[in-house]
């Protein structure tokens, strides 16, 4: 049903803004070059997290995590 599907939407954007605090958002108390080596390597364990649960696990395509 509709309201199904706005619900899944729903879910689908909040865990965006979850994954979007988690690997992006800047902490106050690291230096500039601190800030971007966390934020690589919190973006390269989530390309293979991605990779690993969607493409392994779940059989989904593999638009999922950009590959």
């Amino acid at each position: 049903t509709s309201e199904d599907s706005k619900e899944l939407k729903d879910v689908h954007l909040r865990l965006l803004e979850c994954y979007h605090h988690s690997y992006l958002d800047l902490l106050p108390d690291m230096e500039p070059k601190q800030q971007v080596n966390r934020i690589v390597k919190n973006m390269i364990e989530y390309v293979f997290f991605c990779y690993y649960y969607y493409c392994y696990f779940g059989g989904a395509s593999c638009a999922h995590c950009f590959f």
